[in-house]
Protein backbone atom coordinates (compact mmCIF):
# COMPACT_ATOMS: atom_id res chain seq x y z
CA UNK A 1 0.00 0.00 0.00
CA UNK A 2 1.34 3.47 -0.85
CA UNK A 3 0.11 6.68 0.83
CA UNK A 4 0.29 10.18 -0.69
CA UNK A 5 2.20 12.46 1.71
CA UNK A 6 0.68 15.57 0.16
CA UNK A 7 -2.62 14.92 1.90
CA UNK A 8 -1.14 13.46 5.07
CA UNK A 9 -2.07 9.91 4.43
CA UNK A 10 -5.78 10.77 4.13
CA UNK A 11 -5.73 9.67 0.50
CA UNK A 12 -4.66 6.07 -0.07
CA UNK A 13 -3.95 4.33 -3.37
CA UNK A 14 -4.03 0.56 -3.21
CA UNK A 15 -2.46 -1.73 -5.74
CA UNK A 16 -4.37 -4.81 -4.58
CA UNK A 17 -7.76 -5.48 -3.07
CA UNK A 18 -6.06 -7.10 -0.10
CA UNK A 19 -4.43 -3.80 0.78
CA UNK A 20 -7.85 -2.15 0.90
CA UNK A 21 -9.51 -4.84 2.98
CA UNK A 22 -6.68 -5.54 5.42
CA UNK A 23 -5.11 -2.13 6.02
CA UNK A 24 -7.71 0.58 5.49
CA UNK A 25 -11.17 -0.34 6.65
CA UNK A 26 -10.42 0.47 10.30
CA UNK A 27 -8.71 3.83 9.58
CA UNK A 28 -10.24 7.17 10.63
CA UNK A 29 -10.24 10.02 8.09
CA UNK A 30 -11.49 13.50 8.84
CA UNK A 31 -10.86 15.47 5.65
CA UNK A 32 -13.00 15.69 2.54
CA UNK A 33 -10.97 13.33 0.38
CA UNK A 34 -11.48 10.01 -1.36
CA UNK A 35 -10.31 7.75 1.46
CA UNK A 36 -9.85 4.61 -0.60
CA UNK A 37 -9.08 4.11 -4.29
CA UNK A 38 -8.58 0.76 -5.98
CA UNK A 39 -6.96 1.00 -9.41
CA UNK A 40 -6.26 -1.71 -11.94
CA UNK A 41 -5.87 -2.43 -15.62
CA UNK A 42 -8.11 -5.49 -15.77
CA UNK A 43 -11.38 -6.68 -14.27
CA UNK A 44 -9.56 -9.27 -12.20
CA UNK A 45 -7.35 -6.69 -10.49
CA UNK A 46 -10.12 -4.17 -9.87
CA UNK A 47 -12.58 -6.19 -7.80
CA UNK A 48 -13.54 -5.60 -4.18
CA UNK A 49 -14.66 -8.80 -2.49
CA UNK A 50 -15.62 -9.79 1.02
CA UNK A 51 -15.63 -13.27 2.54
CA UNK A 52 -17.26 -14.63 5.65
CA UNK A 53 -16.45 -18.13 6.86
CA UNK A 54 -19.05 -19.08 9.45
CA UNK A 55 -21.31 -22.07 9.99
CA UNK A 56 -24.37 -19.82 10.42
CA UNK A 57 -26.87 -17.70 8.54
CA UNK A 58 -24.86 -14.55 9.27
CA UNK A 59 -24.00 -12.49 6.17
CA UNK A 60 -20.93 -10.57 5.16
CA UNK A 61 -21.78 -6.92 5.84
CA UNK A 62 -20.84 -3.57 4.38
CA UNK A 63 -21.98 -0.75 6.67
CA UNK A 64 -22.29 2.85 5.49
CA UNK A 65 -22.85 4.90 8.65
CA UNK A 66 -23.91 8.54 8.93
CA UNK A 67 -24.03 10.88 11.95
CA UNK A 68 -24.75 14.59 12.10
CA UNK A 69 -21.86 14.96 14.56
CA UNK A 70 -19.42 17.73 13.60
CA UNK A 71 -16.33 15.73 14.60
CA UNK A 72 -15.17 12.12 14.65
CA UNK A 73 -17.07 9.64 16.81
CA UNK A 74 -19.76 12.17 17.77
CA UNK A 75 -23.12 10.43 17.53
CA UNK A 76 -25.75 13.03 16.61
CA UNK A 77 -29.17 11.91 15.41
CA UNK A 78 -29.84 12.28 11.71
CA UNK A 79 -32.91 13.96 10.23
CA UNK A 80 -35.60 13.13 7.72
CA UNK A 81 -34.18 13.33 4.20
CA UNK A 82 -30.55 12.80 5.18
CA UNK A 83 -28.57 10.67 2.74
CA UNK A 84 -26.98 7.90 4.84
CA UNK A 85 -24.93 6.34 2.08
CA UNK A 86 -24.39 6.64 -1.64
CA UNK A 87 -22.91 4.40 -4.33
CA UNK A 88 -21.97 6.29 -7.49
CA UNK A 89 -21.47 4.67 -10.89
CA UNK A 90 -19.21 6.91 -12.99
CA UNK A 91 -17.81 6.77 -16.50
CA UNK A 92 -14.87 8.47 -18.15
CA UNK A 93 -15.68 11.34 -20.51
CA UNK A 94 -12.16 11.75 -21.90
CA UNK A 95 -10.91 14.22 -19.29
CA UNK A 96 -12.65 13.20 -16.05
CA UNK A 97 -15.38 10.96 -14.71
CA UNK A 98 -19.11 11.74 -14.69
CA UNK A 99 -21.77 10.07 -12.61
CA UNK A 100 -24.20 8.03 -14.72
CA UNK A 101 -26.34 6.66 -11.90
CA UNK A 102 -26.35 6.21 -8.16
CA UNK A 103 -27.99 4.30 -5.33
CA UNK A 104 -28.73 6.11 -2.08
CA UNK A 105 -30.00 5.10 1.32
CA UNK A 106 -31.90 7.98 2.92
CA UNK A 107 -33.87 8.67 6.07
CA UNK A 108 -37.55 8.42 5.14
CA UNK A 109 -39.34 9.84 8.14
CA UNK A 110 -38.51 11.13 11.61
CA UNK A 111 -35.98 8.88 13.36
CA UNK A 112 -36.22 8.10 17.05
CA UNK A 113 -33.63 7.72 19.78
CA UNK A 114 -33.67 3.90 19.83
CA UNK A 115 -34.50 1.33 17.16
CA UNK A 116 -36.36 3.82 14.99
CA UNK A 117 -34.68 4.63 11.69
CA UNK A 118 -37.19 4.78 8.78
CA UNK A 119 -35.36 4.42 5.53
CA UNK A 120 -35.75 4.42 1.79
CA UNK A 121 -33.59 3.31 -1.12
CA UNK A 122 -33.42 5.70 -4.06
CA UNK A 123 -32.18 4.81 -7.56
CA UNK A 124 -31.15 7.75 -9.78
CA UNK A 125 -29.91 7.94 -13.37
CA UNK A 126 -28.75 10.64 -15.77
CA UNK A 127 -30.74 11.23 -18.93
CA UNK A 128 -28.91 11.39 -22.24
CA UNK A 129 -27.21 14.76 -22.64
CA UNK A 130 -27.10 15.61 -18.93
CA UNK A 131 -24.67 15.10 -16.05
CA UNK A 132 -27.25 15.45 -13.28
CA UNK A 133 -28.80 12.25 -11.94
CA UNK A 134 -32.59 12.24 -11.54
CA UNK A 135 -34.49 9.95 -9.20
CA UNK A 136 -36.07 7.09 -11.17
CA UNK A 137 -37.19 4.58 -8.53
CA UNK A 138 -37.72 4.55 -4.78
CA UNK A 139 -38.55 1.91 -2.17
CA UNK A 140 -40.06 3.79 0.75
CA UNK A 141 -40.19 3.09 4.46
CA UNK A 142 -43.83 2.08 4.03
CA UNK A 143 -42.82 -0.73 1.68
CA UNK A 144 -44.28 1.03 -1.36
CA UNK A 145 -42.32 1.14 -4.61
CA UNK A 146 -42.39 4.21 -6.80
CA UNK A 147 -41.12 4.32 -10.39
CA UNK A 148 -41.26 7.91 -11.51
CA UNK A 149 -42.95 8.65 -8.18
CA UNK A 150 -41.05 10.23 -5.25
CA UNK A 151 -43.69 9.58 -2.58
CA UNK A 152 -45.10 6.10 -3.26
CA UNK A 153 -47.88 4.68 -1.12
CA UNK A 154 -50.52 7.33 -1.74
CA UNK A 155 -52.34 5.25 -4.35
CA UNK A 156 -50.90 1.76 -3.87
CA UNK A 157 -47.95 -0.44 -3.00
CA UNK A 158 -46.57 -0.07 -6.53
CA UNK A 159 -46.90 3.30 -8.25
CA UNK A 160 -45.64 4.07 -11.73
CA UNK A 161 -45.69 7.65 -12.99
CA UNK A 162 -44.24 9.65 -15.83
CA UNK A 163 -44.96 11.48 -19.05
CA UNK A 164 -44.35 8.52 -21.39
CA UNK A 165 -47.29 7.01 -23.26
CA UNK A 166 -48.00 4.48 -21.95
CA UNK A 167 -46.70 5.15 -18.44
CA UNK A 168 -46.61 1.44 -17.58
CA UNK A 169 -46.21 -1.50 -19.98
CA UNK A 170 -45.92 -5.26 -19.39
CA UNK A 171 -44.31 -7.09 -22.30
CA UNK A 172 -44.13 -10.88 -22.59
CA UNK A 173 -41.67 -12.41 -25.06
CA UNK A 174 -43.46 -15.76 -24.83
CA UNK A 175 -46.34 -15.87 -27.31
CA UNK A 176 -48.13 -18.51 -25.23
CA UNK A 177 -47.64 -16.88 -21.84
CA UNK A 178 -49.99 -14.71 -19.81
CA UNK A 179 -48.57 -11.20 -19.63
CA UNK A 180 -50.33 -10.28 -16.37
CA UNK A 181 -52.24 -12.13 -13.69
CA UNK A 182 -53.94 -10.29 -10.83
CA UNK A 183 -55.11 -12.44 -7.93
CA UNK A 184 -57.07 -11.39 -4.86
CA UNK A 185 -56.36 -13.40 -1.70
CA UNK A 186 -59.11 -14.06 0.81
CA UNK A 187 -61.77 -11.38 0.91
CA UNK A 188 -59.66 -8.79 -0.87
CA UNK A 189 -61.13 -7.23 -3.99
CA UNK A 190 -59.44 -6.30 -7.24
CA UNK A 191 -59.95 -2.63 -7.96
CA UNK A 192 -58.96 -0.53 -10.96
CA UNK A 193 -59.18 3.07 -9.91
CA UNK A 194 -58.72 6.49 -11.49
CA UNK A 195 -58.59 9.34 -8.99
CA UNK A 196 -58.99 11.97 -11.66
CA UNK A 197 -61.69 13.06 -14.11
CA UNK A 198 -60.39 10.97 -17.01
CA UNK A 199 -61.63 7.75 -18.69
CA UNK A 200 -60.02 4.31 -18.46
CA UNK A 201 -59.18 2.90 -21.90
CA UNK A 202 -58.34 -0.64 -22.98
CA UNK A 203 -56.26 -1.41 -26.09
CA UNK A 204 -55.38 -4.46 -28.17
CA UNK A 205 -53.08 -4.40 -31.21
CA UNK A 206 -52.39 -0.75 -30.37
CA UNK A 207 -56.05 0.13 -31.00
CA UNK A 208 -58.60 1.25 -28.42
CA UNK A 209 -61.28 -1.42 -27.97
CA UNK A 210 -63.08 -0.45 -24.77
CA UNK A 211 -63.52 2.69 -22.69
CA UNK A 212 -64.95 3.32 -19.22
CA UNK A 213 -65.72 7.01 -18.99
CA UNK A 214 -65.25 9.17 -15.94
CA UNK A 215 -69.05 9.18 -15.49
CA UNK A 216 -69.28 5.36 -15.47
CA UNK A 217 -70.38 4.69 -19.07
CA UNK A 218 -68.91 1.61 -20.77
CA UNK A 219 -68.40 1.63 -24.53
CA UNK A 220 -66.93 -1.02 -26.85
CA UNK A 221 -65.87 -0.08 -30.37
CA UNK A 222 -66.30 3.65 -29.86
CA UNK A 223 -65.02 6.52 -27.73
CA UNK A 224 -68.23 8.49 -27.15
CA UNK A 225 -70.96 6.33 -25.57
CA UNK A 226 -74.58 7.39 -25.94
CA UNK A 227 -75.78 5.13 -23.11
CA UNK A 228 -74.61 3.46 -19.91
CA UNK A 229 -73.56 0.49 -22.07
CA UNK A 230 -72.75 1.19 -25.71
CA UNK A 231 -71.53 -1.66 -27.96
CA UNK A 232 -70.47 -0.99 -31.57
CA UNK A 233 -69.40 -3.55 -34.17
CA UNK A 234 -66.44 -1.97 -35.98
CA UNK A 235 -64.80 -5.26 -36.98
CA UNK A 236 -66.84 -7.14 -39.58
CA UNK A 237 -70.34 -7.48 -41.04
CA UNK A 238 -70.00 -11.26 -40.77
CA UNK A 239 -70.27 -11.33 -36.97
CA UNK A 240 -73.07 -10.19 -34.64
CA UNK A 241 -72.61 -7.09 -32.53
CA UNK A 242 -73.61 -8.96 -29.37
CA UNK A 243 -74.64 -12.40 -28.17
CA UNK A 244 -76.19 -13.56 -24.91
CA UNK A 245 -75.76 -17.33 -24.54
CA UNK A 246 -76.26 -19.51 -21.50
CA UNK A 247 -74.05 -22.62 -21.44
CA UNK A 248 -75.36 -23.97 -18.12
CA UNK A 249 -77.33 -27.21 -18.21
CA UNK A 250 -80.96 -27.25 -17.05
CA UNK A 251 -81.32 -23.50 -17.58
CA UNK A 252 -84.79 -23.68 -19.13
CA UNK A 253 -86.40 -21.55 -16.42
CA UNK A 254 -83.59 -18.97 -16.40
CA UNK A 255 -83.50 -16.00 -18.73
CA UNK A 256 -80.56 -15.22 -21.01
CA UNK A 257 -81.33 -11.49 -20.83
CA UNK A 258 -83.41 -9.38 -18.44
CA UNK A 259 -84.59 -5.93 -19.46
CA UNK A 260 -86.14 -4.08 -16.54
CA UNK A 261 -87.51 -0.62 -15.80
CA UNK A 262 -87.89 1.13 -12.45
CA UNK A 263 -91.25 2.83 -12.98
CA UNK A 264 -94.29 0.66 -12.18
CA UNK A 265 -96.07 1.50 -15.44
CA UNK A 266 -97.58 -1.24 -17.63
CA UNK A 267 -99.12 0.97 -20.30
CA UNK A 268 -97.88 0.88 -23.88
CA UNK A 269 -95.87 4.05 -23.16
CA UNK A 270 -93.47 1.93 -21.12
CA UNK A 271 -90.70 1.19 -23.65
CA UNK A 272 -88.29 -1.72 -23.02
CA UNK A 273 -86.34 -2.05 -26.28
CA UNK A 274 -86.08 0.07 -29.41
CA UNK A 275 -84.86 -0.99 -32.86
CA UNK A 276 -83.23 1.39 -35.31
CA UNK A 277 -81.55 1.47 -38.72
CA UNK A 278 -79.49 4.02 -40.68
CA UNK A 279 -76.73 4.17 -38.10
CA UNK A 280 -79.30 4.01 -35.28
CA UNK A 281 -80.84 7.31 -36.41
CA UNK A 282 -84.16 5.96 -37.77
CA UNK A 283 -86.49 3.99 -35.50
CA UNK A 284 -88.19 0.92 -36.93
CA UNK A 285 -89.98 -0.61 -33.98
CA UNK A 286 -89.89 -1.31 -30.28
CA UNK A 287 -90.94 -3.67 -27.52
CA UNK A 288 -93.18 -2.03 -24.94
CA UNK A 289 -95.53 -2.96 -22.13
CA UNK A 290 -99.06 -3.88 -23.17
CA UNK A 291 -101.01 -4.05 -19.94
CA UNK A 292 -100.43 -6.15 -16.86
CA UNK A 293 -97.87 -8.94 -17.32
CA UNK A 294 -97.73 -8.43 -21.10
CA UNK A 295 -95.25 -7.00 -23.60
CA UNK A 296 -95.77 -6.45 -27.32
CA UNK A 297 -94.07 -5.14 -30.41
CA UNK A 298 -94.96 -1.54 -31.16
CA UNK A 299 -94.19 1.02 -33.83
CA UNK A 300 -94.39 4.75 -34.35
CA UNK A 301 -97.93 5.56 -35.52
CA UNK A 302 -98.45 9.28 -34.96
CA UNK A 303 -100.45 10.91 -37.75
CA UNK A 304 -98.12 13.90 -37.60
CA UNK A 305 -95.33 11.70 -38.95
CA UNK A 306 -97.29 10.36 -41.91
CA UNK A 307 -98.38 11.54 -45.37
CA UNK A 308 -100.14 10.10 -48.43
CA UNK A 309 -102.68 8.35 -46.19
CA UNK A 310 -105.21 6.23 -48.17
CA UNK A 311 -107.54 3.30 -47.48
CA UNK A 312 -106.08 -0.17 -47.84
CA UNK A 313 -107.39 -2.00 -50.95
CA UNK A 314 -109.46 -5.21 -50.55
CA UNK A 315 -107.51 -8.07 -48.97
CA UNK A 316 -110.02 -10.95 -48.87
CA UNK A 317 -108.64 -12.77 -51.88
CA UNK A 318 -105.07 -12.38 -50.57
CA UNK A 319 -105.97 -13.79 -47.15
CA UNK A 320 -107.89 -16.66 -48.76
CA UNK A 321 -104.84 -17.41 -50.94
CA UNK A 322 -102.55 -17.98 -47.96
CA UNK A 323 -101.94 -21.59 -46.96
CA UNK A 324 -101.47 -22.21 -43.23
CA UNK A 325 -99.50 -25.44 -42.68
CA UNK A 326 -97.79 -27.48 -40.00
CA UNK A 327 -94.40 -29.09 -40.49
CA UNK A 328 -91.22 -30.53 -38.98
CA UNK A 329 -87.80 -28.85 -39.34
CA UNK A 330 -85.21 -30.99 -41.11
CA UNK A 331 -82.55 -30.24 -38.49
CA UNK A 332 -84.63 -32.03 -35.87
CA UNK A 333 -85.41 -28.89 -33.87
CA UNK A 334 -89.10 -29.77 -33.74
CA UNK A 335 -92.66 -29.39 -35.01
CA UNK A 336 -94.19 -26.01 -35.91
CA UNK A 337 -97.23 -24.26 -37.38
CA UNK A 338 -96.98 -21.41 -39.87
CA UNK A 339 -96.51 -20.62 -43.54
CA UNK A 340 -94.04 -21.29 -46.35
CA UNK A 341 -92.06 -18.17 -47.30
CA UNK A 342 -91.97 -19.03 -51.00
CA UNK A 343 -95.80 -19.31 -51.03
CA UNK A 344 -96.30 -16.03 -49.16
CA UNK A 345 -93.93 -14.02 -51.36
CA UNK A 346 -96.22 -13.72 -54.44
CA UNK A 347 -99.03 -12.50 -52.17
CA UNK A 348 -97.20 -10.32 -49.62
CA UNK A 349 -93.57 -9.88 -50.71
CA UNK A 350 -92.93 -7.29 -47.97
CA UNK A 351 -93.25 -10.07 -45.36
CA UNK A 352 -90.41 -12.14 -46.82
CA UNK A 353 -86.71 -11.46 -46.14
CA UNK A 354 -83.41 -13.18 -46.92
CA UNK A 355 -80.72 -14.34 -44.52
CA UNK A 356 -77.00 -14.03 -45.16
CA UNK A 357 -76.93 -17.67 -46.25
CA UNK A 358 -79.76 -17.16 -48.76
CA UNK A 359 -82.52 -18.77 -46.68
CA UNK A 360 -85.87 -16.93 -46.63
CA UNK A 361 -87.44 -15.48 -43.48
CA UNK A 362 -91.05 -14.58 -42.71
CA UNK A 363 -92.18 -11.62 -40.61
CA UNK A 364 -95.48 -10.78 -38.93
CA UNK A 365 -97.10 -14.17 -39.52
CA UNK A 366 -96.77 -16.20 -36.33
CA UNK A 367 -98.27 -19.42 -35.01
CA UNK A 368 -101.59 -17.94 -33.90
CA UNK A 369 -101.85 -15.88 -37.10
CA UNK A 370 -101.85 -19.13 -39.07
CA UNK A 371 -104.64 -20.54 -36.86
CA UNK A 372 -106.75 -17.40 -37.13
CA UNK A 373 -106.27 -17.18 -40.89
CA UNK A 374 -107.19 -20.85 -41.22
CA UNK A 375 -110.34 -20.27 -39.15
CA UNK A 376 -111.17 -17.17 -41.22
CA UNK A 377 -110.78 -19.19 -44.43
CA UNK A 378 -113.11 -21.84 -43.02
CA UNK A 379 -115.67 -19.17 -42.16
CA UNK A 380 -115.30 -17.67 -45.61
CA UNK A 381 -115.98 -21.07 -47.12
CA UNK A 382 -119.06 -21.46 -44.96
CA UNK A 383 -120.30 -18.04 -46.08
CA UNK A 384 -119.71 -19.05 -49.68
CA UNK A 385 -121.62 -22.31 -49.14
CA UNK A 386 -124.48 -20.49 -47.39
CA UNK A 387 -124.66 -17.95 -50.16
CA UNK A 388 -124.89 -20.74 -52.70
CA UNK A 389 -127.74 -22.41 -50.73
CA UNK A 390 -129.61 -19.12 -50.43
CA UNK A 391 -129.24 -18.50 -54.13
CA UNK A 392 -130.48 -22.03 -54.85
CA UNK A 393 -133.54 -21.60 -52.60
CA UNK A 394 -134.34 -18.23 -54.15
CA UNK A 395 -134.14 -19.72 -57.64
CA UNK A 396 -136.41 -22.64 -56.60
CA UNK A 397 -139.09 -20.30 -55.35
Amino acid sequence: MAYSDSIRQQYATFTTTADLIDNLLTQNFSASFDVAVVKGTSAASNVIEGYLFSNSTDPFQLNLNKSRGASLNVNTIVANGDVLGRINFRGANGTSFNTACRIEGIVDGTPGATNDMPGAIVFSCCADGTASATERMRIGANGAVGIGRTSPGVYGTLEVGGSNDPTFAIVSTNANATALTITAIGNDSIRFNSNFNFPMTFFTNNTERMRLTETGRLVLGNTSPSGTLDVRNVESNSIPTGRFISTIASDVSQTALVVGKKDNNSTSSQIFVQFAINGATTLCGQINANGANTAAFGSTSDERLKENITDLPPQLNNILSLRPVEFDYKDGSGHQIGFIAQEVYPIYPDLVGTREDGMYTLTDLNKNDSRLIKAFQELAQQVTDLAARVESLENAS
